[in-house]
């Protein structure tokens, strides 16, 4: 019951947040939490939406930090915003406001990703990633980033989304946007940690696709620094 009266906050400040934003025209997508709770569990009581995590074209990434900041939103710099991955900075900034987190992130996109769901939130139409890009997302911050889950909650919720979409997943799409995002390693390492942990129905040519790129010297890091702490992510499942 408390996941989900804080969950129906939750979407009043989303619908308070996105109208004005639509209404000058911007181009957004939801993603994270949000989408989770929304999409992919049976009831919005079962996954809490802790924080809001929107997605823009990197054009308007300036233009929407403006904005943002006018709707009494803080920016807010952590370890993360310092955070360099192979040469170039993580592309997103927090934001802040009493009792509220928010996460933008912007990527370098002509047009809206293929296969992106419309998703209404109290009467507002606003446009969601594709299952692909949630479940690399998910996967991603799951396998590595311990600061934002350290708990098995990503491993739940990538299972949601496969049994929610799985013949939904354009795997090809997946792996190039984890080249993209120089996240192969991460990837690579959660489908097999679902695979072999919870028996989530991982193609094995996907896996195969994965085994095959070259990692990059400062992902092979992030594991390695991952394993400092196998509480948190090694063995998640002893």
């Amino acid at each position: 019951r408390r996941t989900w009266s804080q969950n129906l906050l939750r979407l009043q400040t989303v619908e308070a947040l996105l109208r004005p934003i639509q209404d000058a025209g911007f181009t957004l997508e939801l993603t994270g939490d949000l989408l989770l709770a929304l999409l992919y569990y049976p009831t919005q009581g079962l996954r809490a939406i802790n924080q809001l995590h929107l997605w823009t074209p990197a054009a308007q990434a300036a233009a929407m930090q403006t904005q943002l900041t006018q709707a009494g939103w803080q920016r807010q710099q952590t370890n993360q915003d310092r955070l360099h991955r192979g040469g170039v900075a993580d592309p997103s900034y927090r934001f802040g406001r009493p009792g509220e987190d928010l996460v933008l992130q912007w990527r370098s996109l002509a047009a809206v990703p293929p296969n992106s769901q419309p998703l209404t939130i109290n009467g507002l139409v606003a446009t969601s990633v594709n299952p692909a890009d949630l479940l690399l997302w998910v996967c991603s911050r799951g396998i590595v980033d311990f600061w934002v889950y350290g708990t098995v909650q990503w491993l739940a919720d990538a299972l949601m989304i496969l049994r929610s979409s799985s013949d939904g997943i354009d795997w090809p799409y997946l792996v190039e946007q984890a080249m993209q995002q120089a996240a192969e390693l991460r990837l690579s390492l959660a489908l097999q940690g679902l695979q072999e942990w919870v028996d989530a129905p991982i193609p094995l040519s996907v896996r195969q696709a994965l085994a095959t790129l070259p990692v990059r010297s400062f992902e092979r890091w992030e594991a390695r620094f991952c394993q400092r702490f196998p509480g948190k992510v090694g063995k998640i499942v002893s």
